[in-house]
């Protein structure tokens, strides 16, 4: 049986597998996404016969930061750290129950997976969605769950001529990538919190037709104009404590939580 089933594949999962992979644990990690970085990740697209990479992810990580080091996109880093680990793509989590072993975890497909325990990575608010995990939890740790928001965001993922002004409304960032070969310009453009949460029951064709307007009317050509949306973008309010532990084989962690968790984490003290 596995040790331990990680649940997404952004920075924290990622740093907890290679963790646990490298004190000799057997591990797996599922995610939803077609590939590595969670809120960190990036997007391709072919547009005139050249294939565009833009790094949409609504958490923005320095250059110095420990998990992106020299990698010009930081999924590109946490792809290095899941090498060697088992991942699981595409696989959406419909329940997580505790039973006599270990856990359970079963895919919205019904496939299944065993481990004797299970980390969740994914923004805390969606833990409110597997009563298996919230029905174990004490009071205390429900309140505290509850409390850890986020704010949203959009990133629209742009191919221009040239860089559109910042003085857009409802523009938070913009980044600005390096030019492909035909000379044109691959820019993420981040939202605002507030123009995210005004715009949260706006369907994404009505997002893109509404930003290459937008930016159009800036003198900008726009060649390509893609739209993601961030329902849980960046953590408003954190936990004082890294990590919490549900009926000694589940443990809730992530970006909200203080501190590093996957330093906190050994595979004895998860499995004590």
């Amino acid at each position: 049986m596995l040790d331990s089933i990680i649940i997404g594949a952004g920075v924290t999962g990622a740093c907890i597998a290679s963790s646990l992979s490298d004190q000799g644990a057997l591990v797996h990690v599922v995610e939803k996404s077609r590939g590595p970085g969670g809120r960190c990740s990036a997007r391709r697209a072919v547009v005139n016969s050249e294939t565009i990479q833009w790094y949409h992810g609504a958490i923005t990580l320095s250059t110095d930061h420990d998990v992106v080091r020299s990698h010009q996109y930081p999924h590109d880093a946490i792809r290095q750290l899941l090498r060697g680990v088992p991942v699981s793509w595409t696989w959406h989590v419909e329940a997580i129950d505790v039973h006599e072993h270990g856990v359970r975890v079963t895919s919205s497909t019904g496939d299944v997976i065993d481990a004797r325990s299970c980390i969740i990575t994914v923004p805390t608010p969606q833990v409110l969605q597997w009563s298996g995990v919230v029905g174990r939890m004490s009071a205390e740790q429900v309140a505290r769950v509850t409390s850890l928001t986020y704010d949203p965001a959009y990133a629209v993922m742009l191919l221009v001529d040239r860089v559109p002004t910042e003085s857009i409304d409802g523009v938070e960032g913009i980044r600005i990538h390096e030019r492909t070969p035909s000379g044109l310009l691959p820019v993420t453009i981040i939202t605002t919190a507030q123009w995210a949460r005004d715009h949260l029951a706006t369907s994404i064709d009505e997002l893109r037709s509404y930003w290459r307007s937008c930016v159009e009317s800036h003198g900008v050509k726009v060649i390509h104009c893609d739209v993601h949306r961030w329902r849980y973008a960046v953590p408003t309010a954190r936990s004082a404590e890294p990590l919490i532990k549900v009926a000694e084989r589940i443990v809730v962690t992530g970006d909200a939580w203080t501190g590093k968790p996957w330093q906190e984490l050994s595979l004895r003290s998860l499995l004590k």
